[in-house]
């Protein structure tokens, strides 16, 4: 009995560890996540996207392939009601929106007759503005109750596996300066 009472427990956390489990992809050079947040406030998915670990926040939307590829992994939109997933897009102090990123806001992707209030400050993926129910658009909101998560973006650091014109001017210094003491030390001997 008292193994069917842990298995029954185990089985009770591994169904909710599941159903919060975030859709992890990746486009270009960044990691994302969706992660699912009922209610969730745009400060609260900001920090929880930022404690997921360094270079992590929520994502910013800057091409229409990053676009269509975050709304593949929504899915399709419900066919009643609307959802929205928090984005990193917040109004200045001159209500414009900027990413939170410091990314240029130079691609929009608003669903009809949006933005269409100032006082609405933060940007979401809103199912409600679509005409066919496979397009998510953006929507400035105000209102935490039809939220159902967040997307969190990271961008990976890019490395170079050449080096650059610079680092070879620095070695062969260096090689120089080797074989000038080495040079030197033959003379002083």
């Amino acid at each position: 009995m008292k193994s069917l009472k842990t298995a029954a427990i185990a089985a009770t956390l591994f169904a909710a560890s599941s159903a919060n489990a975030a859709i992890e992809f990746t486009y270009n050079t960044s990691e994302y996540q969706v992660i699912s947040a009922n209610g969730i406030s745009w400060e609260d998915a900001r920090t929880a996207a930022q404690t997921l670990g360094q270079g992590w926040d929520l994502t910013s939307i800057t091409s229409q392939g990053e676009q269509d590829t975050i709304a593949s992994f929504l899915g399709a939109a419900p066919q009643s009601g609307f959802v929205e997933y928090i984005i990193g897009g917040k109004r200045n102090a001159n209500d414009v929106f900027e990413w939170v990123s410091g990314e240029d806001f130079i691609f929009e992707s608003y669903g009809f007759n949006e933005p269409n209030n100032t006082s609405e400050k933060y940007l979401a993926m809103d199912s409600r503005t679509n005409n066919n129910n496979s397009i998510w658009d953006w929507n400035d909101y105000k209102d935490d109750s039809k939220i159902v998560g967040y997307v969190a973006e990271r961008v990976a650091e890019s490395v170079s596996a050449v080096p650059e014109p610079s680092t070879y001017a620095l070695m062969l210094g260096g090689l120089g300066l080797v074989g000038f003491m080495a040079a030197r030390r033959r003379k002083n001997a």
